[in-house]
């Protein structure tokens, strides 16, 4: 029987196997109070470990009882006071997570001699193999919160700490058992058989063709993982691949649909005085401002702090010699001296003067329209298309779509 608060009895006789691993009190490092528990017999002997290791699989067995106890991580409180957290799970609830299970059997075994202690950690899985150039494997994966996990450790001298998992869902994986006890530790087989024969006798050993067909297996099942990566790859290569190539051809198409709606605005001031030509609106005439404006903007022209009309028209007629003479590949202009296309300063003067009596109402002189058009495509095509950066040009045109 084993008792804490209360008597919680275990149907299995533990007299032969606790009676191996008794504490007496040590007195030799000082007074009683003092005294430290230590083992009445040196485990040094094989049977000895079978002993210790039989009872405490009896108690992990007994813990791992779906009848008796239930893994949960959302245990029920025990609304019991006068029992302590291991006692409630014991006696009360019967529910709990892998701490309560560890806790339980460390405490247990503590109480029949045996030295145990609780740990925590994480349990990895998932291990994926690499070898170096040094030809030592070496092994990875990724741990994560849930991984944590709660064990007992059971000491054994001459061998140190081994672990044992009194956890249920752990319970199959780690003893290979179908409900028996007496697997020795750090092996798989059938538990709770009085057998005793070597773990690694005859009947776990491969023959050649066994052997050969596992190797096989293994291959097999490495080339299908290797097949299965590349369809993988493959599959979100050729997905982003599409992806990609679909937003280029909403932006592209984007941009083209801006740039037609632009050209159609500056050959519509370019046809004024012409027959039938229609004659553009105020709203065409600011938007052909804010063009013309953002333009020279990007070209480090826009007006400066006190700068008069006539002085800015003739600095823009002077910069860069011949900017406003050439540059037009439709044109085909020759000649910088070519005087019937060249804008000069009067030109752009009357320009000006027709962006400005749109902004303050009196509505521009269509006589002002295609000097516009002209000083745009001029000016776009030898100023802004071989000074500005090609990343700027990109971003007003893919992008903002608005130059």
């Amino acid at each position: 029987v084993y008792t804490l608060s209360r008597p919680v009895k275990v149907p299995a006789d533990f007299s032969l196997a606790a009676g191996m691993n008794e504490y007496r009190k040590d007195f030799s490092s000082g007074s009683a109070g003092n005294a430290k528990q230590v083992l009445s017999l040196t485990v040094t002997d094989t049977q000895v470990y079978r002993q210790r290791h039989k009872l405490v699989m009896e108690f992990i067995n007994y813990l791992c009882d779906e009848d008796r106890f239930t893994y949960s991580l959302v245990p029920r409180l025990s609304e019991d006071e006068s029992l302590i957290g291991v006692e409630k799970f014991l006696a009360d609830t019967h529910e709990g997570s892998c701490v309560q299970y560890a806790t339980a059997l460390v405490l247990m075994l503590r109480e029949v001699g045996i030295p145990a202690r609780f740990v925590e950690g994480y349990v990895a899985s998932g291990l994926k193999t690499a070898y170096g150039d040094d030809k030592v494997a070496s092994y990875t994966t990724t741990v994560r919160d849930s991984n944590a996990h709660a064990w007992a450790e059971v000491w054994y001298d001459g061998i140190g700490w081994v672990q044992y998992e009194a956890t249920p869902v752990y319970y199959d994986a780690m003893y290979e058992t179908q409900g028996n006890s007496s697997v020795t530790p750090g092996h798989g087989g059938s538990a709770g058989s009085d057998e005793t024969d070597d773990p690694s006798g005859p009947e776990d050993i491969l023959t050649a063709e066994e052997l050969a067909e596992l190797i096989k297996q293994l291959e097999e099942q490495k080339r299908k993982e290797f097949i299965r990566k590349l369809v993988i790859i493959t599959v979100s290569v050729l997905a982003a691949v599409a992806l990609i190539a679909a937003v280029l051809f909403i932006v592209v198409r984007r941009a083209d649909k801006a740039e037609k709606l632009r050209k159609n605005l500056i050959d519509k001031f370019a046809a004024v005085g012409e027959k039938n030509a229609e004659l553009p609106t105020g709203d065409d005439v600011r938007r052909m401002h804010g063009l013309t404006e953002l333009m020279l903007g990007e070209c480090g022209l826009l007006p400066k702090v006190g700068e008069f009309r006539d002085e800015y028209a003739e600095r823009l007629a002077s910069h860069n010699p011949g900017a406003l003479a050439v540059g037009l590949k439709e044109e085909k202009l020759s000649e910088v001296q070519e005087a019937r296309f060249a804008m000069h300063a009067p030109e752009v003067c009357t320009m000006l003067d027709g962006f400005a009596a749109e902004e303050f109402g009196f509505g521009a002189d269509p006589a002002s329209m295609p000097l516009m058009a002209r000083f745009f495509k001029r000016m776009y095509s030898a100023e802004y298309r071989r000074h500005v950066n090609l990343f700027t040009r990109l971003w007003h045109k893919y992008i903002k779509t608005d130059l």
